[in-house]
């Protein structure tokens, strides 16, 4: 009788075991739009710094206004689109976009030089790939989980999502679904109970305009490019670089 106890009791165990393993094994696609909103009283805020700019230059405040303002239109009328893949096990963050040397493609720029980002949940690290005044760096960095979770609620493409706020940066919030228990989201925001479907960071916009679930897990392979860094030492770097 205990012998058949013991094999009925580790029959549901095993059982247990596999649906859940069934449960989070999630793999998706999901495809962000990205939009940056430009402020105009931010542009009044730091018109000092821009005429200072401009000058050294050699443009003029009234060349330097139209410039301004021509760069404010450019990025409330451009978008651009990013895809998130999930594994399992971790995620990989790129830009859609497709960029030439000789390129002007505004967002395309900016999003290579706000890089790559692939995020592995296990040890809650994420690695950035940044090109920075065209060199390449990899970037090792934490996921932050400074997250506010508040009850407010909204749906995005079907899926129920609940409104988190980060409290390390200012106007910074997510609304991420418990639906898909993928603990990642655009560029290095993640460490949610569930994926986030969209960010706001100020003036900056990620919304998922689709989501794919895959057959199959992917192997998401993190490329190391050029100076393998922490995110202080980048920071050290720019920093350092701006001054000369």
């Amino acid at each position: 009788m205990k012998k058949w106890c013991f094999l009925l009791f580790a029959f549901f165990a095993l059982s247990f075991s596999f649906q859940k393993a069934q449960k989070n094994n999630f793999s998706y696609e999901v495809v962000y739009k990205f939009e940056m909103k430009a402020n105009e009283q931010k542009l009044k805020e730091n018109q000092k710094k821009l005429d200072s700019t401009f000058a050294k230059i050699g443009v003029s405040n009234e060349e330097g206004n139209k410039i301004a303002q021509n760069l404010i239109k450019m990025f409330n009328d451009t978008s651009s689109t990013f895809t998130l893949i999930c594994s399992p096990s971790n995620s990989s963050f790129v830009s859609n976009a497709k960029i030439s040397e000789n390129s002007i493609d505004l967002i395309g720029r900016l999003a290579k030089a706000t890089g790559e980002y692939y995020q592995n949940y296990s040890d809650n690290k994420v690695t950035i790939i940044r090109d920075y005044k065209g060199l390449d760096f990899t970037i090792s960095d934490r996921v932050e989980k400074n997250w506010e979770i508040t009850t407010e609620k909204k749906t995005i493409l079907g899926k129920e999502c609940i409104k988190a706020i980060f409290t390390k940066k200012p106007n910074t919030y997510a609304w991420y679904t418990p639906e898909i228990k993928a603990p990642t989201g655009p560029a290095e925001y993640g460490g949610l109970d569930g994926l986030i479907l969209e960010l706001n960071q100020g003036e900056a916009h990620y919304t998922a305009i689709e989501i794919k679930k895959l057959d199959s897990e992917p192997k998401i392979k993190i490329p190391k490019k050029g100076k393998i860094v922490t995110m202080d030492e980048y920071n050290k770097i720019v920093k350092e670089s701006e001054k000369e």
